[in-house]
This record gives structure tokens, C-alpha cells and sequence, in this order.
């Protein structure tokens, strides 16, 4: 049995060194901008880990992107530093 990952937590190292992951709360499309191609299609559902983006200005809540537009290889997220 795998033991449930606690969040939120820092990312460490690489390039988004210093960003939240998080459990999505509520639903929603990824928001990471892949320029001439538009917004990415993931979908994040209830429970799925996202990494916290930026929060723009003007708004009052954070971007929230999935592991596949940042390259984070989520596998290796459920490592025994993040155990119960």
C-alpha cells in the first residue's frame, strides 16, 4: 500500500525550484501558455497534483499548471521525503 503524499510541499531543484505542489480543491483546465498553440487541454480533477504558477497581476488566485507542460516527472514526487 502507498502511503498518501502530503501536500502542499516545495519543489527542490531544477527549473521550477521553489514552487508549490498542490491538490486541486476544485477542478479546472491547466493554465500554461504554450504560445502560437494556445492554452493547454489537461483538465485537472478534483485531487490531482498541480504546480503553482505565478500569480498574475490583478488576480487573487495563482496559476495552476500540470506535470506534463512543466516536465516535472510526478513518479518521482511520491518518493519517502513526501511518506506518511
Amino acid at each position: 500500500m502507498t502511503a498518501a503524499l502530503k501536500t502542499p510541499f516545495r519543489l527542490r531543484g531544477g527549473h521550477w525550484d521553489g514552487h508549490m505542489v498542490r491538490r486541486a480543491r476544485k477542478a479546472g483546465r491547466c493554465d500554461y501558455d504554450h504560445g502560437s498553440r494556445g492554452r493547454c487541454k489537461h483538465w485537472l480533477n478534483v485531487g490531482h497534483l498541480y504546480l503553482e504558477g505565478p500569480t498574475p497581476a490583478g488576480t487573487h488566485r495563482s496559476l495552476r499548471y500540470c506535470f506534463a507542460c512543466t516536465g516535472v516527472d510526478e513518479q518521482k514526487l511520491l518518493g519517502p521525503q513526501n511518506a506518511n
